[in-house]
């Protein structure tokens, strides 16, 4: 399951954007740690979307894991 956390961050303003997170050393980490427990690639982990139908497609979509992680940064 992917959830779009772009939608979820945007009442948070630009501080809380999904790509801040993703730059960050620690959230890598968790990424790989995830794709292995998943037996995934990373990149199917976290999608980032452009183009498309605004309202369905676009955006930074992640696994419901990550997701959760990323609420609380």
């Amino acid at each position: 399951m992917m959830i779009n956390v772009t939608e979820m961050a945007k009442p948070f303003g630009s501080h809380k954007k999904p790509d801040n997170w993703l730059r960050a050393k620690n959230t890598q980490s968790l990424i790989n740690a995830l794709a292995i427990s998943q037996k995934c690639d990373s990149a199917d982990l976290v999608r980032v979307i452009k183009g498309g139908n605004e309202k369905l497609d676009q955006g930074t979509w992640m696994h419901r894991k990550l997701a959760l992680h990323y609420a609380l940064f």
